[in-house]
């Protein structure tokens, strides 16, 4: 697995976006190029153009209709094979086990993405496609 260099984050809350991107920064380096997105049609557009190894969606875009669970197809068809996943303000069980089903790595509540937590859950999803994160440190 070559190393993780991108990274697509779908979300319309720029607070959130950059939140994540600082943990992103902070576990994999700043080397990494963390690619933004905060509609579906953008997420397309993104994944087509920089090919990223790693998607980061919030569950619900406010700015538009899309839920996650709709999304994941769509960027399986448009080619995207790698790890989607899912960061949620509402992370609760059943939409997690719904999004798992859709296709989604994982599941990370928003109040998690500065903690330890983001750390273990970013492991996970890279786990799914063989990369081993201390060839990224």
């Amino acid at each position: 697995m070559p190393k993780l260099t991108n990274v697509l984050v779908v979300d319309d809350c720029v607070m959130d976006t950059s939140r994540l991107r600082t943990t992103l920064h902070l576990i994999f380096g700043y080397e990494i190029n963390v690619h933004e997105a905060n509609t579906l049609s953008i997420a397309i557009d993104q994944v087509l153009k920089h090919k990223p190894h790693l998607v980061l969606r919030d569950y619900n875009l406010e700015l538009s209709t899309d839920r996650a669970c709709d999304c994941i197809p769509y960027l399986r068809r448009v080619g995207y094979d790698g790890p989607i996943g899912i960061v949620s303000g509402t992370a609760i069980r059943k939409w997690r086990l719904k999004l798992m089903a859709a296709g989604a790595a994982e599941v990370l509540h928003k109040d998690n993405v500065d903690s330890i937590r983001s750390n273990e859950t970013m492991r996970g999803i890279l786990d799914t496609i063989g990369f081993d994160m201390a060839e990224s440190n």
